[in-house]
């Protein structure tokens, strides 16, 4: 998915490595809102998010980690990661809900760390 895949090419600098985490969680929710594989739902809650959001510092402080990267044995498949403050947990769900409806898994908490664990 190009939503995905955009927010996987965002660079972390070193200066401010936190700015990367807020421009990751921006793209995911304006593409996926545009997304016409996303339910009406769904868009219509990130399109509303987006919309009022003036800068990235407004989510300073909200978006605490939020990675996309291929995962290691499968380069067409990507793991994403998130962390949000509270007040930004519907929109956490939405995405959540647009990556599924697009075809992805959710999966919560811990990965395995060992194969009987998987």
């Amino acid at each position: 998915n190009d939503a995905v895949q955009a927010a996987a090419d965002v660079q972390t600098t070193p200066d401010q490595p936190e700015r990367a985490h807020i421009q990751r969680w921006g793209l995911l929710v304006v593409k996926l809102a545009a997304n016409g594989n996303v339910s009406e739902r769904v868009r219509k809650v990130l399109a509303e998010h987006a919309a009022p959001t003036p800068s990235e510092q407004s989510l300073a402080g909200l978006v605490s980690f939020y990675t996309v990267g291929p995962c290691f044995e499968d380069q067409q498949l990507f793991k994403v990661q998130l962390s949000v403050a509270p007040p930004l947990y519907p929109i956490a769900q939405a995405i959540l809900t647009a990556l599924t409806e697009i075809g992805g898994v959710a999966k919560f908490g811990k990965p395995p760390r060992s194969s009987p664990q998987r």
